[in-house]
């Protein structure tokens, strides 16, 4: 019965690959012949003037306007001129032989020039216990990105400047979910009666939507709660019900009606932080079981990432990978979003049991993933000539998932 199924895959396999590189080459083609007509229309050719020319020549406005954006862009030049000075180590100069015919000049009575600023990596002696791990990661790094990663959590801070502690963190774990379920084009997709084009947002989403679960429930239970003696917060209790209903179902009730409750009932906790009305715990006792959960979710879409068969024994097939793929890809980037909060409403502890430079690198990792943006998913050979993108996956999330665990370590000594 059976018989015809292989052949039934390779003809859907075959069909969607030839649909992907159709589409692949209709946008490129596009983008082509747009990028020509831009390039016509400001540089024209040998014999006439470019449109862009011949207004700038007839037109005294466009003549003013052009002369304000070549000016804007000299100061934007200098200025970065500028900067990269400041950067740059000063070689020591020479020393030469003074020549007799010059008086040698007494010895100067001020204090030495400070030593230039210099963005250096860092040196043996200061390496952290497990930069060892990841060293080809991090010397990979550009100088914009390194800075980032050095500075995120002063970063953090001044985005909340007279926020309550927790607020930060609730305004997180809301922004991913109502992005998905109000301002993503064509809403939810889980429970749509035709997925087959839009699958890749469907399990983004569904990623997303199980950071939200696990991140609700620890707030519920340990972060709004001063003992576990203590009732569950109510807005909280429901909006983690709320959550857990099927994404899938198409109605009774619909998953975009429960989870926009659930976001109003996270916004009413929020407005009693602010009235001083609800309690927020930023212990490491309250942090850790949350990292936890991250951690062992990671390990899951690390594992996903990583197989080659399915527990049917059938091999992991080019529609799995991609589901696989963008699954992980929600869960990094919703999970980036919770970090970076973390990082300011945990801020004293994670300063004074020295795990905010993990839990930087872990949202640097996840960061990475989450920018992971491929045209189609391919599932090539880990040492052939084309990508393995869930490989490719699999790198940030595994880095991730080692440095959360280098923070929960932390934390619990």
């Amino acid at each position: 019965m059976n018989e015809g199924l292989p052949k039934k895959i390779n003809k859907d396999l075959k069909a969607y690959i030839f649909l992907r590189i159709t589409l692949a080459v209709v946008i490129s083609l596009v983008i082509l012949y747009g990028g020509a007509q831009l390039f016509h229309y400001f540089t024209g050719d040998t014999t006439t003037l470019s449109p862009y020319h011949q207004a700038l020549k007839e037109d005294p406005t466009v003549q003013k306007i052009d002369a304000l954006l070549r000016n804007a862009l000299k100061s934007i030049n200098t200025a970065h001129a500028s900067d990269s000075l400041v950067t740059q180590e000063v070689p020591a100069p020479q020393t030469e032989p003074l020549s007799s015919a010059e008086p040698s000049s007494p010895p100067s009575l001020e204090p030495p020039s400070p030593a230039p600023i210099t963005i250096s990596q860092e040196t043996p002696g200061t390496i952290d216990r497990e930069s060892t791990l990841h060293i080809d990661i991090q010397n990979e790094m550009i100088p914009d990105e390194q800075v980032a990663s050095d500075h995120m959590a002063q970063d953090m801070t001044p985005l909340f400047p007279d926020a309550v502690r927790g607020t930060a963190f609730v305004s997180a774990l809301i922004e991913p979910i109502e992005y998905e379920i109000k301002y993503r084009f064509l809403g939810w997709r889980p429970n749509d009666i035709v997925s087959l084009f839009t699958d890749n947002i469907k399990n983004h989403q569904l990623g997303t939507l199980e950071v939200t679960r696990r991140t609700s429930e620890k707030l519920t239970e340990r972060i709004a709660r001063t003992g576990s003696t203590v009732k569950f917060d109510k807005s909280l209790n429901l909006a983690r019900t709320k959550f857990n209903n099927d994404p899938k179902k198409y109605w009774l009730p619909a998953p975009e009606k429960s989870y926009a409750q659930a976001i109003h009932e996270l916004r009413s906790y929020r407005n009693r932080l602010n009235t001083n009305q609800a309690t927020f715990h930023s212990r490491a006792d309250n942090l850790i079981p949350l990292l936890e959960s991250y951690e062992n979710l990671l390990g899951d879409c690390d594992d996903d990432l990583v197989k080659a068969h399915e527990d049917s024994g059938a091999r992991v097939n080019t529609f799995k990978a991609d589901d696989y793929f963008y699954y992980a890809q929600g869960v990094s980037s919703a999970m980036f979003t919770m970090l970076e909060a973390i990082m300011v409403d945990f801020a004293p502890v994670l300063d004074s049991r020295g795990a905010a430079n993990d839990l930087q690198h872990a949202m640097l990792m996840l960061q990475r993933a989450t920018n992971l943006n491929p045209l189609f998913i391919q599932e090539s050979s880990y040492s052939g000539f084309f990508a393995n993108h869930r490989a490719n996956m699999a790198t940030f999330i595994s880095h991730a998932r080692a440095y959360i665990q280098f923070v929960i370590k932390t934390m619990s000594t």
